[in-house]
């Protein structure tokens, strides 16, 4: 059984009461599950289980809950209320949802068909405002059919003209598109002001994006620490456009092949040089690193500008931090641009020597001691998290409730 699945029957079970509504197009690439619930004062239900709130607003909060054996999440969108776009239900719609619920194939609480189909309607119209395929094939004729014979049954729920909206719908469905004068007709009924410096914007904030870095986050600290779980973890976060870039040195499977054969012919050279020509060469490598470990983080800048979040697995600093000499402090700690957020894992010293025996306890305080200092000297906006104190999901609670809470991408 799906995980996503497995864990709403538990829900369910629990005693939550709940409704999906509406059947994800797949349950295992699933972003989020939409539900609606019909008490607000048994959210604690869903921290019982496990589940940790990251947001919330006047008619929606969001929980997420890490399993991991599967190395999945499961991501709830729960609404309090039905409001979609600008257009507010009333509480009588929302109380018949319930009262006319059915119990689906996979044993779930679910809003029937005709009212699913009126609401995924309204979901891709006034909330996405765009053509989507996955959304418009589930909507059959004959439920868009009975939807216009019973428009009178949906007048004192819905404060809009479902009649147009339907007509919209259909437009939309045959020239899978949102066309300009299709959005200022969707933008009239749901009262909603348009913008005619929308694409003016958007260009403004990528590059905003681009320059300011405000789409990059680290994970950083010493060996031990819990970086791979963490992150590994992070990496199948649902609710964001997130990717993950290593940025450890010397590595062939992210490197230009020509950086990556000049730093191994330095490499080489090493054993036969001696003196000035040893230290020059050094300089060399560190210079061609510095250029790769560039190179990586400019690879993601369209990505960043576009919404979408990096998460560095080290960063830059580490370079000095495993070798605090002038020319690393230089390098990568003065020059690099810093990271929007710096997430730094620490722990008990004699926990992290069970995991990795070969580290010595005045290495990892030194470790410290130079991660702390680097991060105060560079103005870091960082979080240490002990990762022996606290579980996984603990950590992961913490990373994302904090980003989430300085909405994590957004340019300030």
């Amino acid at each position: 059984m799906n995980q996503n699945i497995a864990n709403l029957k538990i829900l369910n079970e629990s005693g939550l009461e709940f409704l999906l509504l509406r059947e994800p197009a797949e349950w295992i690439k699933s972003a989020d599950i939409d539900i609606l619930i019909s008490n607000k004062d048994s959210l604690h239900k869903l921290e019982a289980q496990g589940y940790f709130k990251y947001r919330e607003n006047e008619t929606h909060v969001w929980y997420l809950k890490y399993n991991t054996i599967s190395n999945t999440w499961t991501h709830l969108d729960i609404h309090l209320n039905i409001k979609v776009g600008t257009v507010q239900m009333s509480d009588q719609y929302t109380k018949g949802l319930f009262e006319g619920a059915y119990i689906d194939k996979n044993g779930l609480p679910r809003v029937d068909i005709y009212n699913e189909a009126l609401l995924l309607i309204l979901h891709v119209l006034l909330d996405k405002k765009e053509y989507r395929k996955c959304y418009f094939d589930r909507i059959s004729e004959d439920l868009v059919d009975y939807l216009r014979k019973n428009i009178q049954c949906y007048k004192n729920a819905i404060d809009i003209d479902l009649n147009e909206i339907l007509n919209i719908y259909e437009v939309v469905k045959e020239q899978r598109l949102v066309s300009s004068a299709v959005a200022a007709t969707l933008c009239k009924i749901s009262r909603i002001e348009g913008s005619r410096s929308w694409i003016l914007t958007r260009i403004v904030s990528r590059i905003r994006r681009v320059v300011e870095d405000s789409g990059a986050i680290a994970v950083i600290g010493p060996d031990g620490a819990g970086k791979t779980s963490v992150v590994r973890a992070l990496s199948k976060l649902p609710v964001l456009n997130l990717k993950v870039q290593y940025m450890g040195p010397f590595d062939r499977l992210q490197m230009r092949a020509l950086l990556y054969r000049l730093m191994s012919w330095l490499v080489g050279k090493r054993r036969t040089n001696k003196g000035l020509i040893e230290k020059i060469n050094r300089i060399c490598w560190h210079l061609i690193c510095f250029l790769d470990l560039q190179d990586r983080k400019l690879r993601n800048k369209f990505h960043q500008s576009a919404l979408g979040v990096v998460l560095f697995d080290r960063y830059p600093s580490d370079m000095y931090i495993r070798n605090p000499t002038f020319i690393n402090k230089l390098i990568y700690q003065y020059i690099f641009q810093k990271p929007r957020f710096t997430y730094f894992l620490t722990g008990n010293v004699e926990e992290i020597r069970r995991r990795k025996p070969e580290l010595t306890e005045m290495e990892l305080k030194k470790a410290y001691k130079l991660y702390r200092r680097q991060l105060l000297e560079n103005n870091m906006h960082y979080v240490e998290i002990n990762t022996t104190k606290f579980s996984l999901d603990e950590t992961l609670a913490a990373i994302v409730c904090h980003a989430a809470h300085h909405n994590w991408h957004r340019v300030e």
